[in-house]
């Protein structure tokens, strides 16, 4: 089956933005700024491909860091009146509220409470913006756990309500890279404002698309046909070694994509939001040959989206990849969701013939922004 190449990512799709990007948001219980109630289960992230331009002299000089934390107590003051803090176990609640709050206005696929939920200050670069006040107006992150072994890191947040920020948010999480990270992205809409004019400055580049696609009507999906000999079952944690092998040979030699170990993949497959009957992995002679992953989003309680779908090359040109795509949107449909999401590499013409013929259509795009060091 072509969908070795499918991939796919966040469902930061039509997601109204939480503020007018000039205004600090107040808590609703006590009126103090800044406590914004949590974005609750947005869909995991698999944007994932890089290629792109080089940064100058962003490298740190301590290799052996997690990262770098330049100046005095991990703050350093600009000439803007722009205080850049360093996330600390003090500031990790504040800096979980902030992405919580603005993260899923350019990509919430890493800002979602699962995905915070493994946030750990020190192991990966973060850090806040103030001006003048105490709550926030910016904040950055870059995760290395699952990247750094290829030489990436990818932006798990990179947000500003005072435009003047990013430069600045930029330009502090490139000097906390550790030396041996190459590459470093961040994916966004497709017009998502000032943000790509400061990220253009800094040396970033646009190097690939994902289209988001939607289905309206999973219910409607006809039964699938599955190739000879092809078992599918659900995934359980107890299938991990199984899933993360299909996952890494099905992706392997893509730039940009993180590494799955078994206990990474347990954990996704232990979650609550999974659909079940949707989360499966096909056997063909005993072997495990392909992987669907379909998941609830509780912000859009009528939304599934499939977060991963993925077929050994051995495998392909027999139609696995759409039995289990198939297989996934009825399931969604039977446990009462209305539509499907999923992300699509632009290059991967099969692919987006294949979901559009099993009527899906181009609902949006995300763009890849991506920085080399020299």
């Amino acid at each position: 089956m072509d969908l070795a190449n499918l991939k796919t990512a966040t469902s930061a799709v039509g997601r109204p933005t939480r503020t007018d990007a000039t205004t600090l948001p107040r808590s609703p219980g006590t009126g103090a700024p800044f406590a914004p109630k949590p974005l609750l289960g947005a869909a995991s992230p698999h944007y994932d491909e890089v290629g792109g331009r080089a940064w100058g002299a962003h490298s740190p000089r301590d290799a052996g860091a997690s990262f770098v934390r330049p100046g005095d107590g991990g703050t350093m003051d600009t000439l803007e009146g722009i205080r850049i803090v360093d996330v600390d176990a003090g500031l990790t609640d504040t800096f979980l509220e902030y992405a919580r709050s603005f993260g899923p206005t350019h990509d919430d696929s890493y800002v979602v409470p699962d995905e915070l939920a493994e946030f750990i200050p020190g192991a990966e670069p973060a850090v806040l913006a103030f001006h003048g006040g105490s709550a926030p107006v910016g904040a950055a992150a870059v995760m290395l756990n699952g990247y750094a072994s290829k030489g990436l890191a990818r932006f798990r947040i990179l947000h500003a309500l005072d435009p003047t920020a990013y430069p600045l948010l930029i330009e502090a999480l490139l000097v906390r890279l550790p030396e041996s990270i190459e590459r470093a992205f961040v994916f966004l809409p497709e017009h998502p404002g000032v943000i790509t004019d400061a990220l253009a400055s800094a040396g970033f580049t646009e190097s690939r698309r994902a289209y988001i696609m939607l289905h309206p009507s999973p219910i409607a999906v006809t039964e699938p046909e599955l190739p000879g000999e092809t078992i599918l079952t659900a995934a359980l944690p107890t299938a991990a070694n199984d899933w993360a092998h299909v996952v890494n040979a099905a992706f392997r030699g893509y730039p940009g994509r993180y590494d799955m170990t078994s206990e990474r993949a347990a954990e996704l497959l232990g979650r609550p939001r999974l659909i079940k009957a949707g989360t499966l992995i096909a056997y063909r002679g005993g072997t495990p040959a392909g992987v669907v992953m379909t998941v609830t989003d509780e912000d859009k309680p009528f939304e599934t989206e499939i977060e991963t779908l993925a077929v050994l090359p051995a495998h392909q040109h027999i139609g696995l990849g759409r039995a289990l795509l198939q297989s996934a949107l009825l399931a969604s449909g039977r446990d009462g969701r209305s539509s499907v999401i999923l992300s699509v590499n632009t290059f991967n013409k099969r692919a987006m013939v294949m979901c559009l013929n099993l009527g899906f259509s181009v609902h949006n795009v995300r763009v890849c922004w991506e920085i080399r060091r020299a």
